[in-house]
C-alpha cells in the first residue's frame, strides 16, 4: 500500500530495481536507499509549483527514513545492517 502511494507521487522511483538490488545483496542497503531518495528528489524538482516541490521533498525524506528504518524487514533479514 505504501509502495503504491509512493509510486504515484514519485514516478521515477523504480521499485523493481531497488528491491532487486536489496535481494541480490551485492551492494549495501544504504546505496540502494540512496538511489531511491535521489529518484524521489528528482521527481520533486520536476514539479511546476515551488510549494509542491517543497512538499514532495519533505515527503521524499520522510519516506526515505521509513525505508532506512524498516526496509530490511521486507526481506525477513532481521536487524538492519551496520551501514545505517
Amino acid at each position: 500500500m505504501l509502495t503504491a502511494w509512493a509510486e504515484r507521487l514519485f514516478p521515477s522511483l523504480f521499485w523493481g530495481l531497488h528491491d532487486a538490488a536489496y535481494a541480490e545483496g551485492k551492494v549495501p542497503r544504504w546505496v540502494c536507499d540512496r538511489g531511491a531518495l535521489r529518484a524521489m528528489q528528482y521527481d520533486a524538482l520536476e514539479t511546476e509549483s515551488v510549494g509542491r516541490m517543497f512538499a514532495l521533498t519533505a515527503v521524499a525524506w520522510f519516506f526515505w527514513v521509513l525505508l532506512r528504518l524498516f526496509g530490511h524487514w521486507s526481506y525477513n533479514w532481521g536487524a538492519p545492517d551496520a551501514n545505517v
